[in-house]
């Protein structure tokens, strides 16, 4: 038992410390200066590409959005691809078709491709599409009229991949609230390593590329295995495969806002499907999947410290100041992402989140250890 209680405290050391370390080279990357863009006049052709699957109550407000761009109507095409819809999504796109001059409507059911599910109406969207520039966001999500125009200034002649700010805007429930404070902190960790020249994740309902850079890395083939689309696999499929240079756009118009998943079996499905891509991510970073694998073993550790202190009591001193060495690090990581992102109105939330973010962590990431791809 002392040899337990030994290499439990020892690894919880070693494991700490890694951690701190990876979030303070997040904090660096975020207190960087962003690099300033210049505004100029839209020359090029962009292609929104979105793949939809029942979203009917969100269609016509999507489509309103992205109708009022500042973007020449000329050369902004939109692209909406629905994919195994078992409401009336692909009839009602068809009415708006014949409204709207720039808007494409297709379904996987036309063509299916060699992919699954969302990436299968993607990759036929991207073929598709006309555009220089292609831009994926999902059609539950708001952005302000100047979105398509600031994303694309961020490309210049170096830059392949252009990764956007995305929020959760909650609601006055518990699992909102805990799912934009999470989803803010992956989006700031992000944000600070990309700022640090790694390419560390990135969200697929904001996120532009070169459509050359799509053919030229054999679009989502090296991801054909993995059901689910994930824009951070993609992201490092585009990092490994291209020379080209991936930067973040921290401008505030180049944000965009989703909505929280309401129901919690189908947040917990959501979390658990992105803890089997993390397993996944040795493929393809291996920094990435470290980072991941340190956070996994950080969060087993602390309910081990905490009972082996019934047998040294010493140890609940050790796990008090842990705890508390954590939570000052993922709060200063918090503070740097509301102030950055203008999410301050999250920062009473916290404490919740970083009490229930453990057990969240140990039941979601042990779940996609064992659970089989879908």
């Amino acid at each position: 038992m002392v040899w337990a209680v030994n290499t439990t405290f020892l690894l919880l050391i070693i494991f700490s410390l890694a951690y701190i370390v990876m979030i303070v080279f997040f904090i660096r990357g975020l207190e960087q200066e962003p690099k300033k863009i210049s505004k100029k006049e839209p020359t090029q052709k962009i292609s929104v590409v979105v793949a939809v699957k029942n979203e009917q109550s969100h269609i016509k407000s999507f489509l309103n959005r992205l109708c009022k761009q500042n973007y020449p109507q000329n050369l902004l095409e939109i692209i909406i691809v629905d994919y195994s819809s078992a409401s009336k999504t692909y009839q009602l796109l068809e009415k708006y078709e014949e409204k709207i001059d720039n808007l494409k409507v297709f379904s996987t059911r036309e063509k299916p491709t060699r992919y699954y599910g969302k990436k299968s109406a993607l990759d036929w969207g991207i073929r598709q599409a006309n555009g220089e520039f292609i831009l994926t966001t999902d059609v539950n999500c708001k952005m302000g009229p100047n979105w398509a125009q600031t994303i694309v200034q961020y490309f210049d002649e170096m830059t392949d991949m252009v990764v956007g700010f995305s929020s959760i805007k909650p609601d006055n429930s518990f699992l909102s609230k805990w799912q934009a404070v999470d989803y803010l902190l992956l989006m700031s960790g992000a944000c600070g390593a990309l700022k640090k020249g790694q390419a560390w994740g990135a969200s697929a309902q904001n996120l532009a590329f070169r459509k050359k850079v799509y053919y030229e890395i054999g679009g989502y083939n090296q991801l054909e295995d993995i059901a689910a689309e994930s824009g951070s696999l993609f992201l490092q499929v585009v990092r490994n495969n291209s020379y080209g240079r991936i930067r973040f756009a921290h401008h505030p118009d180049a944000w965009v806002e989703s909505v929280p998943i309401e129901n919690f079996s189908k947040f917990l499905s959501q979390r658990i499907r992105w803890a089997i891509e993390a397993k996944l991510m040795y493929r393809f970073n291996f920094k990435v999947f470290a980072g991941d694998f340190i956070t996994l073993i950080l969060n087993l550790l602390f309910p081990l410290v905490f009972i082996l202190g019934f047998v040294e009591p010493g140890l609940f001193i050790i796990w008090a100041c842990f705890g508390l060495l954590k939570y000052i690090t993922e709060y200063l990581l918090f503070e740097k992402g509301i102030e950055k992102f203008d999410q301050k109105y999250l920062k009473d939330f916290f404490p919740y989140w970083f009490i229930t973010q453990i057990p969240y962590a140990i039941v979601v990431g042990v779940a996609g250890i064992f659970k089989k791809k879908e």
